[in-house]
């Protein structure tokens, strides 16, 4: 078993030194390991080695990846070599989170959630994604759905949405009113942040969201470039090594996109039918973060998910529904009566849900695999999705012949032999 884990001491023949490192542990796998839980603290002897990668042949630098994830060393700690001392010695802020979730994953269970349905509520609802089969995994790589199993901003967009549309409705504009409802946003973010364990993922995205729902307080005006830009310059303050991490990347790039495409795209179409609207509004912002995602998803997954407009049309209604039937679920806890009818809701979305996934995953071509690309090559198709940009907006000659200097300079990549 593996755990990740906090060294606060350590000790040999000649000294004790307090590293305070953070280190992967593998244990045996028996019931005593089974039994740990965050917060306790053991006393083990092990070798710790730096990560290291297992073969010079290997494609993924793993060792590069556990130092961009502050992991510093590895231990294989065997049976009888090790002791808990004391149980929940830290209960850190995070600790009292994963607690919280704990107890949410309990309920879903009593509720009769299991197999593929409780691991997808779990990871759409407060992040788990321990349950998670290969199978359904591979399902929602295969369609373009996997983002929905992340929980990030797509998430954190529909709760915010949804209490921007309630507190809307309370009258007036007066500074108490605004400060009322960026008051109310900000608990109810930061607390769905809390109980879903106080992930990276998520505290990344309700910051950012949390910023949104400042500049509106503050003025009513904003210019949601800027927003994102501090957003990502006060975690990086915090954490330099996120800079590194795959998932803030693609939702930084996601978002960037979705902020300008996605409305040059929309007004391409005039729609009136409500319905129309919907979906078009679906597709533009699909194809957006799409654009602003794909050199990135190329670069680390090597696969393109061909029909991820189709699947976006229908994975984000559905996993609208099943947030919002989730809230009122867990709401209605004390209601057993209530509780079970929205578990009831929910558990059929789920199954709709895997099934269009599994439905789109088996179309023809559904994903082009095997796509590699060198990280010189995502930096100059990034460099086309601007220069584009930039000829859209300003109709200039230089942006066109610079795009298609990046394009030769594609083909060059591939055709001169390095």
């Amino acid at each position: 078993m593996l755990y990740r884990a906090r060294l606060l001491e350590c000790r040999d023949s000649l000294s004790i030194t307090f590293p305070r490192k953070n280190i992967l542990l593998y244990f045996p796998q028996d019931s005593i390991s089974y039994s740990l839980q965050n917060g306790d603290e053991i006393l083990f002897s092990a070798h710790l080695s730096p990560p290291s990668n297992s073969s010079k042949f290997d494609t993924f630098d793993y060792a590069r990846y556990l130092i961009h994830k502050t992991i510093s060393g590895i231990g294989f700690v065997k049976k009888g070599d090790w002791i808990v001392t004391t149980h929940h010695s830290h209960r850190s802020l995070r600790q009292i989170a994963l607690k919280c979730q704990e107890k949410i994953l309990s309920f879903y269970t009593q509720l009769g959630f299991q197999d593929d349905e409780l691991a997808v509520l779990a990871a759409l609802t407060v992040g788990y994604k321990e349950e998670l089969s290969k199978e359904i995994r591979e399902s929602y790589s295969i369609s373009g759905a996997s983002h929905v199993l992340a929980l990030s901003g797509l998430h954190i967009g529909l709760l915010y949405g949804l209490l921007f549309f309630i507190l809307k409705r309370i009258p007036g504009n007066t500074i108490g009113i605004r400060l009322f409802r960026t008051t109310v946003i900000l608990i109810i973010l930061w607390g769905f942040a809390f109980i879903t364990g106080l992930s990276p993922s998520v505290v990344r995205s309700v910051i950012m969201f949390s910023l949104f729902a400042l500049s509106e307080f503050r003025t009513g005006k904003y210019i949601p470039m800027n927003i994102l830009a501090a957003a990502a310059l006060l975690m990086l303050l915090y954490n330099p090594c996120w800079a590194f991490d795959v998932g803030f990347q693609l939702s930084f790039c996601a978002v960037a996109a979705i902020l300008l495409f996605q409305s040059r795209f929309y007004q391409m179409w005039k729609v009136d039918n409500r319905l129309l609207k919907y979906f078009w509004g679906i597709t533009t912002v699909s194809v957006a973060a799409q654009i602003g995602v794909t050199p990135l998803i190329l670069l680390y997954f090597s696969r393109f998910s061909v029909y991820f407009i189709l699947t976006n049309l229908f994975v984000i209604a559905l996993v609208s529904g099943i947030m919002y039937a989730a809230i009122v679920m867990l709401m209605a806890s004390p209601l057993p009566v209530i509780s079970y009818f929205a578990a009831s809701i929910v558990g059929k979305l789920i199954k709709v849900l895997n099934y269009t996934v599994r439905w789109i995953e088996q179309l023809p071509y559904a994903s082009i695999d095997n796509v590699h690309v060198h990280p010189l090559e995502v930096f100059i198709l990034y460099l086309i999705i601007l220069f584009w940009l930039c000829y859209w907006q300003f109709r200039k000659a230089k942006y066109v012949i610079s795009l298609l200097v990046c394009i030769l300079a594609i083909c060059c990549f591939h055709a001169i032999p390095f």
